[in-house]
């Protein structure tokens, strides 16, 4: 055996002489072993968002749904798509194929709880909360421009004369308040052409209230948003007993 060094045999105890790089290793461990660790953690985190940003398709254009529906994965995809294929061509950027994005909310009315409750059906009230404050801060920023809305939350954005100065008048889009209308400012989706031709769509109720949030100083590409809101927003023609 060596001089200097000493062997671990059995349950003999043994002092194994370490390596200058061991040792520092060992003494950098026990004085900065939470800072690496926090260093390390922020590292992977910020690596995983780049790497999010880099792959994730751009979104030319937002919509958000907010109400009681409740969808699967696969159903936000297909609405997304149904959206995309309704944007005008050329949407995006120096004349590249546009893409909506879809932002769900799932909000619940006080009565709608209290229904549930009833029936011994639980609701997060404290998540509702959170998704409902969200969507007011969108309505606030603008960072959307497209709603559906359950017909309650829509009604919170009108004030007492039935006016608004968050939405978009319908006459601005259309050149006049199209024949069906639900008022001056919105549309009901399953009165829409695209709702009619879309099965996807069919997830959201019919009765959800569809429209635009107004132009805010500086929103990029607002009259582009405009375009695609006038066609998503298409009434389908009213058939009578005598067109049928």
């Amino acid at each position: 055996m060596s001089e200097g060094k000493n062997e671990r045999l059995g349950d003999k105890d043994i002092a194994v002489e370490k390596g200058r790089f061991l040792k520092w290793l060992d003494n950098y461990w026990y004085h900065y072993k939470w800072p690496t660790i926090a260093v390390a953690f922020f590292a992977v985190v910020i690596s995983i968002c780049l790497v999010q940003c880099i792959t994730t398709e751009k979104k030319d254009i937002l919509i958000t749904y907010a109400g009681p529906t409740s969808l699967t994965g696969d159903e936000k995809l297909a609405i997304e798509t149904v959206l995309t294929d309704a944007l005008p061509e050329g949407f995006g950027d120096n004349g590249r194929e546009g893409k909506a994005g879809f932002i769900p909310y799932i909000i619940y009315s006080k009565e709608e709880i209290q229904a549930a409750q009833k029936d011994q059906i639980f609701i997060d009230t404290v998540f509702n909360s959170s998704e409902y404050s969200t969507l007011n801060s969108q309505y606030k920023t603008g960072s959307c421009s497209v709603y559906l809305l359950e017909e309650w939350l829509y009604r919170e954005l009108l004030k007492e004369d039935g006016t608004t100065e968050r939405l978009k008048p319908l006459a601005e889009v259309f050149g006049e308040i199209p024949e069906g209308a639900i008022d001056a400012y919105a549309v009901r989706l399953g009165d829409t052409q695209l709702y009619k031709n879309s099965p996807a769509l069919h997830v959201l109720p019919e009765d959800t209230v569809l429209c635009l949030h107004e132009d805010l100083i500086g929103q990029k590409d607002y009259e582009k948003i405009v375009e695609a809101f006038k066609l998503i927003a298409q009434l389908a023609p009213v058939t009578t007993k005598s067109d049928s």
